[in-house]
């Protein structure tokens, strides 16, 4: 390492002490709306204190490995240059936390506000819950024998209806707690305890009623899926086969129906994209389902990272329920029939 200049590094600290009143100064009087001025006022500090960190790690090193440590003192020198260091690289960490923390309220944001996609995704949770009892009033005209299996299709069909309406209920309340905040209003937040929240606040609020409907839906498409197939294969076993018997799917086709119907297939960039690994749909397979009228796409407004989603339309859930337990036909064979046995030969007579 090249010899210090003890007189340079006097110079260099005295500058560096100077610029460290300076930034003293700025801080304490920092003062700022949350949102887009926040990060405006503070990123500029941020900056400047991770500068003031580097520099002064530099004179730390310099002075440690010079002749700076001969002279007397030194020790307290050096221990006071390195709680300085310490001292700033803590309000750099300190600002950064307060840009992470910062909750943009009054920022005008592209895209639909939230009680619009919330009052959305209640009205379809109210959907899916009045379909499942409007499911139950059929089943109950129908006379059938009541089975284990079918006993297990009232109860599925049953609990999905509740917990849609639970999930519903949960994003309903969260556009009440959106929306008595911009009124500044207070909100109940349980046990009868009222409060009149910060915007940041009743995000968080709503984000939590959010996870809560999520929660009691995740696994309804898939519940869904396998409760119909569990009717009809049950009423196939008693002799009860559909009368509408649509063409023949294939093993992508079917793979591809089924994966729709658990909502697990989305369309980015016209490449399909799905939520498991161990299944594979092709681009191909969608648009001949599509061709077949079996499947459909919709725009998705409330997710940034897929363009499209797949849906169902009705002949896709009419073919896709008529191919449960549907016996497949027979493999075709190319093989030669058997040569014929060649026929005993004949006793010789006496």
């Amino acid at each position: 390492m090249p010899a210090t200049d003890l007189n340079e590094q006097i110079t260099e600290l005295r500058t560096l002490g100077d610029d460290f009143e300076a930034f003293h100064l700025r801080l304490a009087a920092l003062s700022f709306q949350p949102g887009a001025d926040a990060h405006e006022q503070i990123s500029p500090l941020l900056l400047e204190s991770q500068q003031l960190t580097a520099r002064t790690l530099q004179q730390l090193t310099a002075l440690t490995h010079g002749p700076y440590t001969q002279l007397p003192g030194s020790r307290y020198g050096l221990e006071s240059l390195s709680a300085v260091l310490a001292g700033t690289a803590l309000a750099s960490a300190d600002l950064a936390c307060a840009l992470s923390d910062n909750p943009y309220e009054g920022t005008n944001f592209a895209g639909s506000p939230p009680t619009v996609m919330l009052n959305r995704q209640a009205a379809s949770a109210q959907l899916v819950a009045q379909s499942a009892l409007s499911i139950v009033g059929t089943l109950n005209a129908q006379s059938m024998y009541h089975s284990p299996e079918i006993r297990a299709v009232y109860a599925r069909v049953r609990q999905l209806a509740h917990l849609a309406n639970d999930a519903a209920d949960h994003l309903i309340d969260a556009v009440d707690i959106l929306d008595h905040t911009v009124a500044r209003l207070p909100v109940e937040l349980g046990d009868g305890f009222l409060a009149v929240l910060t915007e940041h606040d009743a995000r968080r609020e709503a984000g939590r009623r959010f996870t809560l409907a999520a929660s009691l839906t995740a696994l309804g498409a898939s519940d869904a899926l396998a409760t119909a197939e569990l009717f009809i294969v049950e009423r196939r076993n008693r002799g009860f086969v559909p009368e509408y018997q649509p063409p023949g799917l294939t093993t992508a086709q079917s793979t591809t129906l089924r994966a729709v119907a658990r909502g697990e297939v989305a369309i980015t960039h016209d490449k399909p994209y799905l939520r498991r690994e161990d299944i594979r749909v092709s681009i191909s397979t969608i648009r001949a389902l599509e061709n077949r009228g079996l499947v459909m796409r919709e725009d998705c407004p409330d997710d940034w990272f897929r363009d499209e989603r797949v849906h169902l339309t009705a002949a896709g859930r009419r073919d896709l329920a008529a191919s449960f337990a549907r016996p497949r036909p027979a493999a075709l064979t190319t093989r030669r029939p058997a040569p014929p046995l060649p026929a005993p030969a004949a006793g010789r007579s006496r």
